[in-house]
């Protein structure tokens, strides 16, 4: 009897299963999403004369990003979206040069970038619950870094781009939930008179709505 118990949980998951709709099951329409990714952002570099120590490296500590879109899914498995992103790392190390500043995490250093994309993403049919699939995005980011101990804060505003793959499960005709990788970076951003492009690495999960 008691490994009967056991067994009424994986009844259930598998009962749910078998009712719920595939992928191809999905109608074309509007959908929105919701996510949060686990974010590891490459160094940052920069020079700027409004720092004393006048330049300095940050390696930013690895944070939560949080992600929504609005977007439509066509009778060819192409999606368009529009999306909205926010990201903010505190700052593990910081190296400034001569070492005249202390930008470490301590003096409540930190990155942030905010995103705006378009993005194009195609769905790979298999007549089943999962769903692969791959896209990719363009628009804008603000990205700055801020030091609120010392009083300093510097940004820029500049052309962005993501690559994303991953997997979609479907738990119903209207809800699914997915998770996947996706590669954000900028191209031009400058915090201060130059530096390096914001680049980052990131794991989502998030769910999906169809209305």
């Amino acid at each position: 009897m008691k490994k009967l118990w056991l067994l009424c949980p994986i009844i259930l998951v598998a009962t749910h299963l078998s009712s719920a709709a595939t992928a191809a099951d999905r109608d074309p329409g509007y959908y929105a999403n919701l996510g949060a990714s686990y974010i590891k952002v490459e160094k940052v570099s920069f020079v700027d004369t409004a720092v004393p120590a006048g330049a300095a490296a940050l390696s930013a500590a690895d944070s939560i990003e949080f992600v929504g879109s609005l977007g439509y899914l066509y009778d060819s498995g192409l999606r368009t979206e529009f999306e909205i992103s926010f990201r903010r790392n505190g700052v593990d190390d910081a190296i400034t040069l001569p070492e005249a500043l202390p930008l470490e995490g301590e003096a409540e250093t930190d990155l942030r970038a905010l995103g705006g994309m378009v993005n194009m993403l195609y769905d790979f049919e298999t007549n089943s619950h999962v769903l692969p699939f791959v896209g990719g995005g363009l628009g804008v980011a603000n990205v700055n870094a801020r030091n609120e101990r010392v009083g300093w804060t510097d940004g820029d505003t500049a052309v962005a781009f993501q690559g994303l793959a991953g997997i979609e499960f479907a738990l119903s005709a209207d809800l699914s939930v997915h998770g996947g990788y996706r590669f954000f970076a900028t191209s031009g951003a400058a915090v201060g008179m130059g530096g390096d492009d914001y680049r980052t690495h990131n794991v989502e999960l998030g769910l999906d709505f169809r209305f």
